[in-house]
């Protein structure tokens, strides 16, 4: 159960896509569906994996009531096993597993783990028969915040689609899009809701305005939000020049991050972050913040800087150090930065891992 596949982009449905592509591979034979909250049929069905096309029933409902009658259908199916993809759902799939028998596997992400409210959801994180976090991060928080054990949590990380996400020629509109913008170029991919406002891209902004305009990077953002508008005026108060796109299709994403000199996003919420291992797939160095998952993302500092992400001192030497070949050298090679997340974080580990969740539940 999830609030939708492919209908409105961000990390929970592609990590929803993934979950199901490794739950296929492990379970050739077993019978695949997807209950969403919030898209009743597919609007993408081209992004989903091929192990799903022709295998995945798709149901859900175009109202509440539409997706609470299709929940109710579930209760003649033969369930097995019951993947719930975010804390909001887990009532409604624990009481589905209470009545049907299934065992009940719970995801949780990020924040949704220690942010305030649903308290019912919270509760129910305790009827879950395993809790997969994905990372240690997360992990760690949901046995401070959430009635869970030990003895029935994993973590299994995200994963990056490596045969997209390479080094190679960025597209033409792509690269007509950012034309105007300077050498070298400072590439964030973040929502920018108001609400959410841990992604730092305010903080990068702030560690632009204090290097001398003569050595001052392009900055690029991709993504959109509430808090644009923020961003926008404190870019314009300090005079830091900032191109943002807005969303950005998956194909322009990639281009992005194969124009970037450098990725930086300093975090301080973030459960894991899909764009750190999609950077360095492509080759490209990283700057994180270093007190969330974004740890895990980077392996300890091992694949590129973790920095205090409130140290906007710190944020801006890490950036100019990293354009002036001031670092490990072994962050700014982008055929090694790869080969590491290929094994890390490509798609053969993340089939292992969720590979190993089926045995243990089953």
């Amino acid at each position: 159960m999830a609030p939708s596949l492919t209908a409105f982009g961000g990390g929970i449905e592609l990590c929803a896509r993934q979950v199901l592509d490794a739950v296929a591979a492990a379970r050739p034979q077993a019978e695949l569906g997807a209950l969403l909250a919030r898209e009743p049929s597919l609007v993408r069905p081209e992004t989903l994996a091929p192990s799903l096309h022709g295998r995945l029933t798709v149901s859900g409902g175009a109202s509440s009531a539409g997706f609470l009658v299709a929940a109710a259908r579930l209760l003649r199916q033969p369930l097995e096993v019951i993947l719930c993809v975010h804390l909001h759902y887990l009532p409604l799939c624990a009481a589905l597993a209470r009545a049907t028998g299934a065992k009940l596997v719970s995801l949780l992400h990020g924040i949704e783990v220690w942010a305030p409210g649903r308290p019912l959801a919270r509760r129910a994180a305790g009827l879950a028969d395993l809790t997969v976090a994905v990372s240690g991060f997360t992990a760690a928080q949901a046995l401070r915040f959430l009635p869970v054990t030990p003895d029935r949590l994993m973590v299994a990380p995200n994963a990056v689609d490596t045969e997209r996400f390479s080094p190679g020629t960025p597209d033409a509109p792509t690269v007509a899009k950012v034309a105007e913008v300077r050498r070298p170029l400072l590439l964030t991919v973040a929502r920018l809701d108001a609400g959410e406002g841990y992604k730092g891209v305010d903080q990068v902004i702030r560690a632009l305005g204090t290097i001398p305009p003569a050595q001052r990077p392009g900055y690029v953002v991709a993504g959109d939000g509430t808090d644009r508008a923020r961003l926008g005026a404190l870019a314009v108060e300090l005079e830091v020049a900032v191109t943002f796109l807005g969303r950005v299709s998956d194909e322009e994403l990639v281009s992005l991050y194969r124009l970037a000199d450098l990725f930086v996003m300093p975090s301080r919420n973030e459960g894991f972050g899909f764009v750190f291992i999609e950077a360095l797939a492509c080759g490209v160095p990283v700057v994180a913040g270093g007190v969330d998952g974004s740890v895990e993302a980077l392996d300890g500092g091992r694949l590129g800087l973790l920095i205090d992400p409130l140290d906007v001192s710190a944020i801006a030497k890490a950036i100019t150090d990293s354009l002036s070949g001031r670092t490990n050298p072994s962050l700014r090679d982008a055929g090694w930065l790869r080969n590491e997340v290929v094994t890390r974080f490509g798609i053969a580990a993340s089939h292992r891992r969720w590979a190993a969740v089926l045995d243990r539940v089953c």
